[in-house]
C-alpha cells in the first residue's frame, strides 16, 4: 500500500483533515511487493541478486561455462526440481541454483573397407579428456592413412596402429584407409614346355591366379606342385585360389607315351604283343599268327588322333609282322581273319525241339543261331556242345569248334511247381513249408488242430475256403502253377453265464483286452481265458458259486477264479463292507455313536461334558475335527473308525484391575468349583477407596489398608476393580456470621463445615468478610493467630480446625476545626451503613457558606445535614461567611 491520492494518476498525495465542501474522490495506490531473486551459479562462489516483483515472470539468464553444459535453474541445492520457466513469482525470496553437467563428446567412425577402428577410451569422452583408439587392418591389408577430424596422416608401418588425441573439446570423427599388400609368386618350368605367366611376380593378397601350361610337341604335363603340394590340371590351366602367402609353382613336363593295340575281327589269333606302350618317336614291331582253320586276309594301321590309315601288304596269310618306325600318336592295327568250313549235328530229346536240326555246314568265320523250344509242360533242362553243357539256353550262336564236326544236343524236363504250406494258430499241416510238384501231378495235405483248438478255415492262394473240425484233408489236383495253402486255427469257445447281485465286477482276460462284467449277462469265451472277481470299493464278496458249487471267495488269490475250459454259470453276490466304530473318552464327559456303519454311509457323534468340564478336542480316526454344538456328523465311511473325545476342566479367570496406591496378590485362574484368595494391600498413607466385583460390593473393605477376598466353589469368571486413595484428614471450620471461606476453585462455605485434604497435599483457603464486615478473630488448631485473609496448610498429615470471627466495620466521623461557627455530630463513630446527623451552628453575624463531606460540597437545607449509608470514615468541613 503506497497511500491515498487526489488524482487518478496518483501523482498528488491526498491530505486528510481538509474540510470537505464538495463530492470528492480519493485514489489508493498499490505497488507490487518486492521479491528478491538470488541466482547461485554453483561454481567459484558466483552469485547474482536481482530485485523483482510478486507475480513477475522471470527472464532466466542463460549461462555458459567452458567444459560444462548448462542444464537450467533449479529450486533447491539438491538440483532435483527444475524451476518452471514462465511461471509467475509467488514467493518473496527465491534462490535458484544453476545445474551443470560435464561436456562429453562422442566418436564417429567413418565407413571403412579393409579394417576396423576400435576406441580404447571409455565413451563418451569428457571435455579435455584423452581419446585412445586402435586401427586394425583386416588380414591381408595394411594401413595406408589415418584421418582424425579431417586431418589425414600417411602411414608407412604395417600391422595394428595405436594413436591418441589429447585435450578433446569437440565431437571426434575417425577414419582410415587400407590396401591389400602384394604376395610374391614364382613359376618355374622344366624342359618340354612353357607356362604363362612365368618367373617371379606378385599378386594382391586374396587374389586368384591362373597359369596356362603348354607342353612342347611330344611332351605332356608331368607334375605340377604348388609349395611342394601336387595339383590337378584342367585343360592345361592351373588355378590357385585366394593367395595369402608366397607361392612357388614348379611345373615338370614328360615325353609323351602312346599305345599300339591290335584289333582282330572274325577270329582270334596268337599275338606277340596285343597292346604295348612306347615313347614318342620310338619304333615297335607286332607279329600276328592265325589260328588253325583261319588265315590273315588284311592288315591296316590307324592313327587314333589323326585318323590316318595305312594298309600293310599280307605276304604270308598265316604269320605277319607289322613294324612302325616312329610312333607319334596312339595307333591301332586292325587284322581281318577268314576261317574254313566245319559241320554240326543238332538234335532235341523228348519234351521239345531245336531249330535248325540235323547235320549243318558252317563257315569257321561265321556263326549259326540255334533256337531251343520246350513243349507244353516242359522246360529246357540243358544244352550240350560236344558233351559240354552250355546251360539252359533258349538260343545258341554256333561257330565251328573243330574241322572234324560238332554235336549240339538239347534236353528237356517237366516244369516243377512249388506249393507253400503254413498255419496260423495252434495246429499243424503235413508237409509244412515249400513242396515241389511236377506239372500235372497231385499233392495231398492233412490239417490237424491242437488240443482245445479247431480248424477255422483255409486260405488257398489267398482265397478263403471253408473247412472245420479237428482234422481235415485238402489235395491239389493236376498242378499247373505255383500255389499256397494256409490253415487257420482258432481256439475253442465256451458259454459263460454271469449272475451278479450288488456292487462288483467279474473280469475276463487281462491287460488292455480285459472285459469287465458288472451286470448279469452271458458271454462266449475262448478256452483258457482267466476269470477274476472283484468287489467294488467298500464292498465284499458275500457268496460265489460256479455251476452250483460254492467257492470260498476269501481263499481266492488276487480275485483269480480260474481258466475257462467248459460252459459254466457263475453267480456272485456282493455286499457293502461293515466297519466298526470305537469310542473313547479322555477327561470327564460322555459320547454316543453307533457300533457299526456300512461303507459310504455316515453316522452322528453326540457328546456332553460333565459339570465343571468343557469340550476340548474331537479326533475321528486320528484327525482333529470341528463339531457343531455338541455333535459331529461323520460322512462317507470307508474303513473302521476310531473316535476319541477329550474334555478338560473349565478354567475360570480372575481379573483384577487396580490403580496406584496399593498391590493385589492373586492367581489369575482357578479350576471350576475351586477356591481362590485375593489379598489387597494399600501402601503407606493410602487406603482402599473403592472395591467392586462381579459378585457384589465389599463395603467392609472401604477405608481399610488391607483386605482379603475369599472365593469358594468358583463357578464363573470373577472380575474385581480396586481403587486406592491417599489417606484424608478433616479440616473443621467454624465461621462466624459476617463472612465465608472460599476455596481455590471458587466454592464458598459459611457456618460450621468440614472439608477433607489428602495426605501430603497443600490446602489454601481465603477468608472473605461480608460487605461492612471485617475479620475480628482467627484461631487455627486452637491457637489464636494474627488476623489474615487466608489460611494455608502444607504437607498435610493430620486433622486441623479453623475458627474465624467477623465484626461490623466502624467509621470515624470527624468535624474539621473551623471558625465563625461550629458543627455538632450526633455520633463520632458509626457502624457500617449507619447514619449521622450534622448540626451546623454559625457564630453570631455569620451564616453557613458551604459544607463539604470528604471534600465534596453538599447542599444544606436549614442547619442540619444527615449522612446516610456510611461505608467509610467521614471528614466534615464547614465554612462560614459574615452577614
Amino acid at each position: 500500500f503506497e497511500g491515498w491520492y487526489s488524482d487518478s494518476a496518483c501523482l498528488s498525495i491526498y491530505l486528510f483533515g481538509q474540510t470537505i465542501t464538495e463530492d470528492t474522490a480519493i485514489y489508493v495506490l498499490w505497488q507490487p511487493v518486492g521479491v528478491i531473486v538470488k541466482y547461485v551459479y554453483m561454481y567459484g562462489g558466483t552469485e547474482n541478486i536481482i530485485n523483482a516483483h510478486y507475480d513477475d515472470i522471470l527472464d532466466l539468464p542463460e549461462l555458459s561455462r567452458e567444459a560444462f553444459n548448462f542444464l537450467g535453474w533449479y529450486k533447491e541445492q539438491t538440483l532435483v526440481n527444475k524451476y518452471q520457466e514462465g511461471s509467475p513469482l509467488n514467493t518473496f525470496y527465491l534462490t535458484l541454483y544453476a545445474k551443470w553437467e560435464n561436456k562429453t563428446f562422442g566418436v564417429e567412425i567413418m565407413p571403412l573397407t579393409g579394417g576396423t577402428i576400435v576406441v580404447l577410451s571409455a565413451l563418451p569422452i569428457s571435455y579435455g579428456g584423452l581419446l585412445r583408439y586402435r586401427v586394425i587392418p583386416d588380414t591381408g591389408y595394411n594401413v595406408t592413412s589415418v584421418t582424425a577430424n579431417s586431418y589425414t596422416t600417411p602411414i608407412t608401418q604395417t600391422g595394428t596402429i595405436e594413436r591418441s588425441i589429447a585435450d578433446v573439446r569437440s565431437a571426434q570423427t575417425l577414419g582410415a584407409t587400407f590396401e591389400r599388400y602384394a604376395v610374391s609368386v614364382t613359376v618355374n618350368t622344366g624342359l618340354g614346355g612353357s607356362a604363362t605367366p612365368n618367373g617371379a611376380f606378385s599378386v594382391l593378397y586374396g587374389d586368384s591366379l591362373s597359369v596356362m601350361i603348354t607342353p612342347n610337341v611330344g611332351y605332356s604335363i608331368g607334375t605340377v606342385r604348388v609349395n611342394q603340394i601336387s595339383k590337378t590340371i584342367n585343360n592345361g590351366v592351373l588355378t590357385v585360389q585366394n593367395i595369402t602367402t608366397a607361392q612357388t609353382i614348379n611345373i615338370q613336363f614328360v615325353i609323351s607315351q602312346h599305345t599300339v593295340s591290335i584289333n582282330l575281327s572274325n577270329a582270334t589269333s596268337s599275338l606277340t604283343n596285343n597292346q604295348t606302350t612306347v615313347t614318342y618317336g620310338s619304333s615297335v614291331s607286332v607279329t600276328i599268327s592265325a589260328n588253325e582253320n583261319f588265315y590273315i586276309e588284311s592288315i591296316t594301321q590307324r592313327g587314333l588322333s589323326t585318323g590316318t590309315a595305312t594298309a600293310h601288304a599280307v605276304t604270308n596269310n598265316q604269320t605277319a609282322t607289322v613294324v612302325i618306325n616312329s610312333v607319334t600318336e596312339n595307333t591301332r592295327i586292325d587284322v581281318v581273319m577268314i576261317g574254313s568250313v566245319g559241320t554240326v549235328s543238332a538234335s532235341a530229346l523228348t519234351g521239345g525241339s531245336i531249330s535248325p536240326s540235323g547235320t549243318i555246314s558252317v563257315n569257321f568265320s561265321e556263326e549259326l543261331l540255334f533256337a531251343i523250344t520246350p513243349g507244353a509242360g516242359y522246360q529246357i533242362a540243358d544244352v550240350k556242345l560236344n558233351g559240354m553243357s552250355l546251360g539252359k539256353v533258349s538260343q545258341y550262336a554256333y561257330s565251328p569248334a573243330s574241322s572234324g564236326g560238332d554235336t549240339l544236343v538239347a534236353s528237356f524236363e517237366l516244369i516243377p511247381f512249388y506249393i507253400a504250406a503254413s498255419v496260423t494258430g495252434n495246429g499243424i499241416i503235413s508237409a509244412s513249408g515249400v513242396s515241389m510238384v511236377r506239372y500235372g501231378e497231385n499233392l495231398p495235405y492233412t490239417i490237424t488242430a491242437n488240443a482245445n483248438y479247431h480248424i477255422d478255415y483255409l486260405l488257398i492262394d489267398g482265397v478263403r475256403v471253408e473247412l472245420s473240425g479237428k482234422t481235415a484233408e485238402y489235395t491239389f489236383i493236376n498242378v499247373t502253377a505255383d500255389h499256397s495253402i494256409r490253415a487257420v486255427f482258432t481256439i475253442d469257445t465256451y458259454s459263460v453265464s454271469f449272475i451278479i447281485s450288488g456292487s462288483g465286477r467279474m473280469t475276463l482276460g487281462t491287460g488292455s483286452s480285459a472285459i469287465n462284467i458288472t451286470q448279469s449277462s452271458s458271454r462266449t469265451v475262448e478256452y483258457g481265458t482267466p476269470l477274476y472277481i472283484y468287489a467294488s470299493n467298500g464292498n465284499n464278496i458275500a457268496s460265489l458259486t460256479v455251476n452250483g458249487n460254492t467257492i470260498d471267495a476269501g481263499a481266492l488269490s488276487g480275485g483269480y477264479v480260474g481258466l475257462i475250459s467248459e460252459n459254466i454259470t457263475i453267480s456272485a453276490v456282493f455286499a457293502l463292507n461293515s466297519y466298526s466304530v470305537t469310542t473313547s473318552v479322555v477327561g470327564s464327559g460322555n459320547i454316543t455313536a453307533p457300533a457299526n456303519v456300512l461303507h459310504g454311509q455316515g453316522f452322528l457323534i453326540e457328546f456332553s461334558a460333565n459339570a465343571g468340564n468343557q469340550f476340548k478336542k474331537l479326533l475321528v480316526s486320528g484327525t482333529v475335527v470341528t463339531p457343531t454344538g455338541n455333535s459331529y456328523q461323520v460322512s462317507n465311511v470307508t474303513g473302521n473308525v476310531n473316535v476319541v473325545i477329550e474334555f478338560e476342566i473349565i478354567i475360570l479367570t480372575i481379573s483384577v484391575v487396580h490403580g496406584q496406591g496399593g498391590s493385589v496378590n492373586y492367581l489369575s485362574t482357578v479350576n471350576y468349583g475351586g477356591a481362590a484368595t485375593i489379598t489387597i494391600n494399600a501402601v503407606s498413607h493410602y487406603h482402599i477407596a473403592t472395591l467392586t466385583t462381579s459378585s457384589g460390593n465389599y463395603a467392609a473393605a472401604i477405608g481399610q489398608n488391607s483386605y482379603i477376598i475369599e472365593l469358594l466353589n468358583v463357578t464363573q469368571n470373577f472380575t474385581c476393580n480396586i481403587g486406592f486413595a491417599l489417606d484424608t484428614f478433616n479440616i473443621s471450620f467454624n465461621i462466624g456470621a459476617g463472612g465465608s471461606i472460599r476455596l481455590t476453585n471458587g466454592t464458598t462455605y459459611t457456618g460450621n463445615f468440614v472439608l477433607t485434604a489428602e495426605y501430603g497435599s497443600d490446602a489454601s483457603y481465603s477468608i472473605i468478610a461480608n460487605d461492612g464486615k471485617e475479620i475480628s478473630g482467627l484461631i487455627i488448631d486452637g491457637v489464636t493467630c494474627a488476623i489474615s485473609t487466608s489460611v494455608e496448610f502444607t504437607n498435610i498429615s493430620s486433622a486441623h480446625t479453623v475458627s474465624v470471627q467477623f465484626a461490623s466495620k466502624m467509621y470515624q466521623i470527624t468535624a474539621m476545626p473551623m471558625s465563625n461557627g461550629s458543627v455538632t455530630l450526633s455520633a463520632s463513630t458509626i457502624t457500617h451503613g449507619g447514619s449521622v446527623t450534622v448540626t451546623i451552628t454559625p457564630a453570631t453575624g455569620y451564616a453557613l457558606s458551604q459544607l463539604k463531606i470528604n471534600g465534596v460540597t453538599v447542599s444544606v437545607s436549614g442547619n442540619t445535614y444527615v449522612i446516610t449509608s456510611i461505608t467509610m470514615n467521614i471528614n466534615i468541613n464547614a465554612t462560614f461567611v459574615k452577614l
